[in-house]
């Protein structure tokens, strides 16, 4: 089966629909979001219903969790820009997205594979970009493949009996059998890695191979609307430079 992997959508509508006819062209037959549903863009609300019509198993991502999370200790942590686009999805969005959102797991296993957010452990929301937080969480990922997002850059992650854990960028890569691995389809809504395009990843689990997508869609329309919204334009201009 071909399964099309994508996250990291933060309420960018044009990106996800973007990604999504790029992974079914692609031939993907199952979807399966990384989480952030929500955050820093225009339509949460739209994006949430998108998801929820294509049938994706989706996580809970940490823009999620300060959606539906009212605890002033986790606001506390954020930088001024991000506080204002949570309280406006808080007091935007339906009370049934809110309740869906509130619903997803912060991890899941998959047809033998594990899809989350950050990184397993105690520390979910932490950031896989390294040997050191990949080994963090290699201790507990207890499936050969993983899934995950939150950095929004495109990473595989590979873990070879006798070798220490490495970390490159994504592009084409075929799953040893010996090895575990995680891989990291980078942002779809607000990509980091220096290419605004909407970045998503296919997985053929009969030819074990994982490759990423980039797909093209109209920034200037998402910067459209986040300034109508009134979103923070630090947020606007980073989506034309993506990072």
């Amino acid at each position: 089966m071909k399964y099309g992997i994508f996250g990291d959508i933060h309420g960018n509508l044009a990106a996800l629909d973007a990604v999504l006819k790029a992974l079914g062209d692609a031939g993907c037959q199952k979807l399966v979001c990384t989480g952030d549903v929500t955050g820093y863009g225009p339509s949460p609300h739209e994006c949430i219903q998108r998801v929820r019509e294509c049938g994706a198993v989706c996580v809970l991502g940490n823009h999620d969790e300060y959606v539906t999370n009212l605890l002033d200790s986790h606001m506390a942590r954020l930088d001024a820009d991000t506080r204002n686009v949570i309280e406006w999805m808080r007091a935007t969005l339906p009370l049934e997205d809110v309740r869906w959102l509130n619903a997803l797991p912060i991890h899941t296993i998959v047809d033998g594979f594990t899809v989350l957010h950050g990184m397993l452990g105690p520390q979910h929301w932490g950031y896989v970009t390294n040997s050191a937080t990949l080994a963090a969480h290699f201790v507990h990922q207890t499936t050969q493949i993983a899934f995950n997002g939150h950095t929004h850059l495109p990473l595989y992650g590979c873990l070879l009996p006798g070798k220490p854990p490495t970390v490159d960028f994504l592009r084409s890569a075929v799953i040893p059998v010996q090895a575990k691995v995680l891989v990291n389809p980078g942002g779809t809504g607000q990509p980091r890695d220096r290419d605004p395009r909407a970045s998503c990843c296919v997985y053929d689990d009969k030819l074990r191979e994982v490759r990423i997508l980039r797909a093209d869609y109209d920034v200037a329309a998402t910067q459209a609307l986040m300034s109508q919204q009134g979103l923070p334009q630090r947020f606007i201009d980073r989506l034309a430079v993506g990072k």
